[in-house]
């Protein structure tokens, strides 16, 4: 664990964390599935409701450096949370990671803590982003253990991972030049807040708040 790290501090003491002294401590702890291994919240900047983390318990710098024997019930765990959101809101989900091993390299990661995004989705959307942004250099998977195996083996120092509404995974192999929150950004434009995309600036934590509640029924 590290005492400098949001997400370290927030799965130490649930109670006390910078987010929930954000909201007041409006509810106890924004903690809202886990395991021995993960846990689930819903994230800052959710710009749409349903938005929610998969977080790993143990500080990682990215999801390519844990222990691949893990992989299996991260996807499980994964694969548990979009069906309740498919439960909720009707809609399938995509799931994307801005991976770096360290500082070093940065790339489209913000907090250097493994963690997933998983997002609510009217519908499949890569061939939207390949085609606007020109990603030519990309690894295609058919699970997404496969693909964080694969990134394991080839010890990369700042990756993308994409999973879309259709179960296809995706990986560009090399984020160092993409901007802080690429793929947060794609999806805001998506959703039509393109200006905000940066959970800095525009956290939408009623939307945080709401989609606590609506897991917890």
């Amino acid at each position: 664990m590290s005492h400098t790290c949001p997400f370290c501090l927030e799965i130490m003491v649930p109670q006390n964390n910078p987010f929930n002294n954000q909201i007041n401590h409006t509810i106890s702890s924004r903690i809202i599935d886990e395991t021995e291994n993960w846990v689930c919240v819903p994230t800052v900047g959710a710009f749409v409701l349903g938005y929610v983390l998969i977080i790993s318990k143990i500080h990682y710098n990215c999801f390519s450096v844990i222990p691949p024997d893990m992989y299996d019930c991260l996807e499980q765990f994964v694969h548990k949370q979009k069906n309740i959101i498919k439960q909720i809101f009707s809609f399938d989900c995509v799931v994307f990671e801005h991976g770096t091993i360290s500082d070093k390299y940065q790339g489209a990661n913000s907090i250097d803590h493994a963690h997933i995004h998983v997002v609510p989705c009217k519908g499949s959307i890569w061939s939207k982003i390949q085609q606007k942004y020109k990603l030519h250099t990309v690894l295609y998977f058919e699970t997404y253990s496969e693909m964080l195996i694969y990134a394991n083996r080839q010890s990369l120092n700042s990756y993308l991972t994409f999973c879309d509404t259709d179960g296809r995974c995706y990986l560009i192999d090399d984020a160092s030049n993409f901007p802080s929150q690429f793929f947060r950004m794609v999806l805001a434009a998506e959703s039509g807040v393109e200006q905000k995309w940066n959970w800095k600036e525009h956290m939408f934590l009623q939307n945080g708040i709401k989609t606590y509640y609506l897991f917890k029924k």
